[in-house]
């Protein structure tokens, strides 16, 4: 085409309302390109909302289970004759499971099911003045501290070590 056939079509589609029909091409290519952001950007927050929510599912998951766990070997070494480490054992069981401080009725997964954890359970809840102990508790009068009851028996992640004394940790229960 020469450059005067190229003129001549121009005006002929000035004249013709092809103009607006390009313009409102491209007015509406970047409303779907707008919409198509929008939709990614609403897709992309709701893959994080659903990340969230996995991860919180996951922690109930891991503290509960490790809940069990401790239950578990607090059942093992009080039938072992190994009454300082169940009790502290079953301290960790009940944090995990019921937080620190403790809340309302709450109790370790396996106690329920234990007859040998419900003496224990009933044991912890003794009044120290009634049972002639010390305030302290069975495993600090022997000289060892619920932490390193847990360092000692493979506890290693922060979750896993028992809080500090007044601390407040969240247990399953209010997680759940």
């Amino acid at each position: 085409m020469n450059p005067e056939e190229l003129g001549e079509q121009t005006e002929h589609a000035h004249h013709a309302g092809q103009k607006s029909i390009g313009l409102t091409t491209a007015i509406t290519a970047v409303l779907l390109a707008v919409a198509t952001l929008l939709g990614h950007r609403a897709h992309t927050e709701e893959i994080k909302l659903q990340t969230k929510v996995n991860d919180q599912w996951s922690f109930y998951q891991a503290k509960h289970q490790r809940a069990h766990d401790y239950g578990k070997d607090a059942e093992i070494e009080s039938a072992a004759g190994n009454q300082d480490l169940a009790f502290e054992f079953l301290k960790i069981s009940v944090d995990e499971e019921c937080g620190s401080p403790v809340e309302g009725n709450c109790q370790a997964p396996r106690v329920k099911q234990s007859p040998i954890l419900q003496k224990l359970m009933a044991e912890l809840k003794t009044p120290p003045g009634n049972s002639g102990a010390s305030e302290k508790g069975p495993a600090e009068e022997a000289g060892e501290s619920k932490a390193g009851a847990a360092t000692k028996h493979g506890a290693t992640s922060e979750h896993e070590k028992p809080s500090k004394e007044g601390a407040v940790r969240e247990g399953t229960v209010k997680i759940q």
